[in-house]
């Protein structure tokens, strides 16, 4: 398991807050928002983060139409 840090702890923060199945947030939104918190941060990084968080049990999902917009499973 990956070391957990504060950009996988913002990025479960922003999904569960701002996304749904419905309306999934996209890579570059989620890297827009990190660095707004002065996080470094790219859409690569962000792939990165999820796939992690996805491979540690976090109940990210992809949405259905594109895989670079993401939700957490409710």
């Amino acid at each position: 398991m990956s070391r957990f840090n504060a950009r996988k702890l913002y990025i479960v923060k922003m999904l569960h807050t701002s996304a749904s199945q419905e309306a999934p947030v996209s890579a570059q939104s989620i890297a827009e928002y990190l660095c707004e918190q002065n996080i470094s941060c790219d859409e690569a990084t962000v792939l990165s983060e999820t796939a992690a968080l996805q491979s540690s049990d976090v109940p990210i999902m992809n949405s259905d139409d594109n895989s670079n917009c993401f939700y957490i499973q409710k």
